[in-house]
């Protein structure tokens, strides 16, 4: 009988195979998910993920991981400063909240985004 995750890695072992740390994975998802922020037309997406256990922990299939690679390609140098607002709100405190505030922004704009 084949197992039942056989086709799938985890969202933590996904991280893993694409050197970037889970807590960045998942603020990728943050990112990707909201329409309220503006994404690239020409950026590689993100792969689809599946919850198969009761704790809800993504799964990806193994052949979306290249797609994985792709996007962080793609958010590292063709489309650096993508998520710049949103990481300024999310990952940088202090120092978030003065680059948002010269842009005339604030993080509770940022933030309320996501809502």
């Amino acid at each position: 009988m084949k197992p039942i995750n056989e086709d799938y890695v985890s969202s933590g072992k996904a991280s893993l195979l694409i050197d970037v740390s889970l807590h960045t994975l998942t603020r990728w998802y943050k990112w990707w998910e909201s329409p309220e922020f503006e994404k690239p037309k020409d950026m590689a997406p993100l792969p689809k993920y599946v919850y198969r256990d009761r704790r809800r922990t993504k799964y990806f299939r193994k052949t979306d991981i290249v797609q994985l690679m792709a996007f962080k390609k793609d958010i590292g140098l063709k489309h650096r400063g993508a998520m710049a607002d949103f990481n300024a709100a999310y990952q940088w405190g202090k120092r978030g909240n003065a680059i948002l505030g010269r842009k005339d922004s604030s993080t509770v704009e940022v933030r309320k985004k996501i809502r």
